[in-house]
């Protein structure tokens, strides 16, 4: 499996994507909540169905954050966009917060 870690981003080449997804048109993958940088892609669409969250390119393109190294991602394909959690004890989870 393809996968690459950027901060509290996970992201995940998948197959393809999934039936019903809509555009988001936003370049903007996660938003930060406690320093407002964002992960963002360079070019590519990114999708959401439900709270399920894509990013199909066409092309390669590069994932940018201002406080994390770049990730290229050399195959055009399909992504799946995921928040990493953490364990918080007592059977509990959080997301991590970037």
């Amino acid at each position: 499996m393809e996968y690459y870690i950027q901060g509290d981003v996970l992201i995940l080449k998948i197959e393809k994507l999934p039936q019903g997804a809509k555009n988001k048109h936003t370049k903007v993958l996660v938003a930060g909540e406690s320093t407002g940088h964002a992960h963002r892609v360079q070019n590519g669409e990114i999708y959401e169905l439900g709270d399920r969250l894509f990013l199909q390119t066409h092309s390669p393109t590069i994932i940018e954050h201002e406080e994390h190294d770049e990730i290229p991602l050399e195959a055009p394909g399909v992504y799946e966009i995921k928040r990493q959690r953490e364990y918080t004890g007592q059977n509990m989870t959080r997301l991590v917060v970037d």
